[in-house]
This record gives C-alpha cells, sequence and structure tokens, in this order.
C-alpha cells in the first residue's frame, strides 16, 4: 500500500480549447494504493490536491481532468474517477533542506508564478522502460512546440540514433514512441526555476522533480543517463543517489556545447547502450 504521485501543471498558452483535457497516467496505481493528483497553473496562484482510491482507478490505463478557467475562479472536472477529497493548497517559497524531496514538500514551497517562471514537461515513460534521461529544463523551442529536444541543433536524437543504432522517424510522436520500444524514459531534474532565455547558466530558483518517486513507480529503470553539466549539478544538489541505479554524467546535447567534438559525446553516450 502507498501513495502514488502525479503533478500536472494547467497550461492555457500552449493548448487549444479543443484539448484541454489533461490526461493521468494511472497504470501503475494499485487497488490498495491512494493516488494523489497535484494540479497547479503556469500564471495564476491556483495549486489543489486531489486523492482517489486505488480501488477506483486500478484497473485503468489513466483517467483525465478538464479545466474550465472562469478568471478569478478555475473549475476542475474529472472523468474515469472522481476523488475522495480535494484540498486547496497555499504557495510559498521556502529553502530546499533535504536530498530526497517528496512532491509534497514541493508544492508547499512553490511560489506564485511570474514572468521568468518555466516548468517541465510531462516525462515520456511506460513501464517497460529502463534508462532514464534527465535534462535540465526544456528551452525556450522545445516549451513552445511542448516536445523535447526540439530544437534543431540539439544533438540528442542524433546521440540516441547511435546508442540505439537505428533511425529515428521524423514525427515527433512517433519519436516518442520509438525511444519506449527500446526501454528509454525522458524527463529533466528541474519541475520549475526561474530563466531567462534557454541556457543552463541562467537558471536559478529552481524546484527539483520527484525523481526518487519516480523510480519507485518504474522500477524497471535502473540507470539515469544526465544530459549536460547543470542537470549532474542539480541532480547531486537534490537528490545525491538512488539505491540500485547506475548514474552516468553525460556531455550536453545542447547547441550551446559546441566545443566538445560530436566524436567525443557520442562516444560517452554509448556507454548507455548496455543497459538497453
Amino acid at each position: 500500500m502507498g501513495t502514488i504521485i502525479r503533478n500536472r501543471t494547467i497550461r492555457p498558452s500552449s493548448r487549444l480549447e479543443s484539448s484541454k483535457n489533461y490526461k493521468i497516467d494511472t497504470k501503475v496505481v494499485g487497488a490498495i494504493d491512494t493516488l494523489r493528483v497535484n494540479i497547479d497553473h503556469e500564471s495564476d496562484s491556483f495549486l489543489k490536491s486531489y486523492w482517489f482510491h486505488g480501488k477506483d482507478v486500478a484497473y485503468r490505463n489513466s483517467i483525465s481532468f478538464r479545466v474550465t478557467d472562469y478568471g478569478p475562479r478555475i473549475d476542475i472536472s474529472w472523468s474515469g474517477a472522481q476523488p475522495y477529497k480535494e484540498e486547496q493548497n497555499t504557495r510559498q517559497k521556502q529553502s530546499v533542506d533535504k536530498l530526497l524531496v517528496d512532491l509534497d514538500a514541493i508544492n508547499r514551497k512553490m511560489k506564485v508564478p511570474t514572468e521568468g517562471i518555466v516548468y517541465s514537461l510531462d516525462p515520456v515513460v511506460d513501464d517497460k522502460s529502463k534508462i532514464l534521461i534527465l535534462g535540465t529544463m526544456p528551452g525556450e523551442e522545445s516549451l513552445r512546440q511542448q516536445a523535447y529536444y526540439a530544437h534543431p541543433r540539439n544533438l540528442f536524437w542524433k546521440l540516441i540514433e547511435a546508442v540505439i543504432g537505428e533511425s529515428l522517424p521524423g514525427d515527433y510522436e512517433e519519436k516518442k514512441s520509438f525511444l519506449l520500444h527500446h526501454g528509454i524514459a525522458l524527463w529533466d531534474v528541474c519541475h520549475s526555476c526561474e530563466r531567462q532565455g534557454s541556457l543552463d547558466t541562467d537558471i536559478s530558483d529552481e524546484l527539483p522533480n520527484d525523481i526518487a518517486n519516480f523510480i519507485v513507480n518504474y522500477p524497471n529503470v535502473t540507470t539515469i543517463g544526465l544530459n549536460g553539466k547543470k542537470a549532474a549539478q542539480l541532480f547531486g544538489k537534490y537528490i545525491g543517489s538512488i539505491q540500485g541505479i547506475k548514474l552516468f554524467a553525460l556531455p550536453s546535447s545542447s547547441p550551446a556545447n559546441a566545443s566538445i567534438p560530436w566524436e567525443e559525446k557520442r562516444d560517452s553516450w554509448l556507454r548507455l547502450k548496455q543497459y538497453l
């Protein structure tokens, strides 16, 4: 019996009216578990938590909620299951004082978003994932497209082709399916941070994703690749190590990391191949 935590951010700036449904993955929730869904907003102080009995969601792949924004009030309506409890949270800024930061602590530490605060994307993962690649925070182009590694000069997808030994499809959704087919998951160390532009060096006031709980929920993940120096630095700051998980610090795939030759980057990333 445990509490499974899911975190979603309402992002009206990147969604059409016809796509205001947000899906919550429930595949790993057991009948005796409790599901907690924390929902915040990219540009509003809205922050609520919803609790579900495991028996109500255990045999579903997902549930979903729809957002209705009335300006001063935001309504959440659920489909697939109904919460047995909801709670309005208060955002406030505190210092992070422990290595393994759970999502409850993150929610208490979050402050009202202002210009310059950015949020990570949802993870790309399924129950067969073996390797988790963690970036720091998606760049401006990735956030605009709501797609990992969307900048045309980012070498991530080329490096993945080298690791897997196959050519990637061109469509982003097909790329995600390709990664999952080969056991690779994607996420970022940061849940949110202040940043102007796309450079990792400009990141400040960061709050981490709940990576330790992610590993609990996806036990087939045995290896974490940290994409870039900043990702490795922040992982060390907030998580440190996870028992049974192999860690690899990788040269950044970012176009800002042009001083390292392609061959050196490729050879370093190829260390992941044996864990697929």
